[in-house]
């Protein structure tokens, strides 16, 4: 990848410190690169997130420790001084648009462009009173185990007392469309049956198991016509599905929203916005399947085969689930606008904002969902 380099950071390449270094390769293993991060943040003492607005340059960090979020956009070698050899600068580029260039002892084999990322950073200054960005530690957001599912900001009972924010209303969005309930409490759970031997193999590993039955539970017994709708509005969108693989995710998301007690149309919604219904879909930040789990998710989870089409339904919406009850006692479009923006940002980054974070794509994410959603209620789609 090409990279436009600030002059001022060619000649900020001196003497690495023997401290904290990360590896020449990025970690094979999830756990090590985690260990290495968390090290980092612990033996450093105070670490501070870098701001969503203003310039990143070393100036304004002088003497300090700080933890960058964004995307990882590149690599350039460069000289180092005093004899030091070959360096390698690195850039991290801000869900704002920002870029941090940061100087680091290795190159990192293994990151790839597009990577989502966080970085401890340091500026120290050296004997000639320059400033620089230096790499302590980074790991991957897909790494990282999952934000634990905080405890409900406000209090159910006390949440008609607290101020409403008008963060959680996003420009553009018909909230009066919204539906009255969240829940689905009307559902009733489908019936299981049995699955007959010659169609129902043990299940498999990987891609080969996508398709299988898991859990000896048997399958959901629905209403042809209501397969039917939901089978022909899913092909709109994916039109490679066959009639059993289209069928066998209509019966899942249809079933596991009723036992979790949501509303199925939301949760149809929600999977079209993360994948289009692609089981073997994979986001730049290592986010896989109908539901878009990330791998902490899917070890919170339990999730097996991550490519299996019923633990992918289940997962997510239990996760769902998860985020509407953190968020429980708030009107109705408030619930669902925080659960939405928790399910795509993380629960932490909106406690962290009060609200629907600054992010353009949750902003896109929490709009987009709720219309969709809101528009197969009016449609009347069973």
């Amino acid at each position: 990848m090409q990279m436009t380099v600030p002059l001022f950071l060619l000649a900020l390449c001196p003497l690495w410190a023997n401290t904290i270094q990360p590896p020449a390769e990025y970690p094979s293993e999830p756990d090590e690169a985690v260990a290495l991060f968390s090290y980092a943040v612990n033996s450093l003492g105070a670490v501070e997130t870098v701001p969503g607005s203003g310039d990143i340059r070393p100036s304004a960090y002088a003497g300090r420790t700080i933890v960058v979020e964004g995307t990882f956009a590149g690599r350039i070698a460069v000289n180092g001084t005093n004899g030091n050899g070959r360096r390698v600068l690195i850039r991290i580029e801000t869900d704002e648009g920002q870029s941090l260039y940061a100087v680091s002892p290795s190159e990192l084999r293994g990151l790839r462009d597009g990577e989502r990322v966080k970085a401890v950073v340091t500026v120290p200054t050296d004997e000639t009173g320059k400033l620089r960005f230096e790499l302590r530690a980074i790991v991957m957001e897909g790494d990282l185990p999952c934000e634990p599912a905080i405890a409900k900001a406000v209090p159910h009972e006390a949440a008609a007392a607290q101020p409403r924010t008008n963060t959680a209303v996003i420009p553009g969005t018909d909230q009066e469309a919204m539906p009255p309930q969240l829940n689905g409490a009307g559902s009733r759970v489908p019936r299981l049956a049995p699955i007959p031997a010659a169609t129902g193999p043990m299940p498999r590993d990987g891609k080969d198991g996508t398709w299988d039955p898991v859990g000896g539970i048997g399958y959901p017994v629905l209403g042809a016509e209501t397969l039917q709708v939901w089978m022909d509005w899913m092909r709109k969108f994916n039109p490679r599905l066959s009639d059993r693989q289209a069928d066998w995710i209509a019966r899942w998301v249809i079933y596991y929203s009723a036992l979790n007690g949501v509303d199925h149309r939301l949760m149809f919604a929600m999977i079209k916005c993360e994948s289009d219904f692609n089981p073997h879909c994979v986001s730049r930040a290592g986010a896989v399947g109908l539901t878009q789990l990330m791998p902490c998710n899917l070890k919170d989870f339990k999730v097996i085969n991550k490519w299996n089409v019923q633990e992918q339904v289940r997962a997510g919406v239990e996760h769902f689930k998860e985020m509407l009850d953190m968020w429980d006692g708030r009107s109705n479009y408030a619930q669902f606008a925080l659960a939405a923006a928790s399910y795509n940002a993380g629960p932490n980054a909106v406690k962290r904002a009060g609200g629907i974070p600054n992010y353009t794509e949750t902003k896109n994410y929490v709009k987009k969902l709720g219309n969709l959603f809101a528009q197969l209620c009016k449609d009347g789609y069973p």
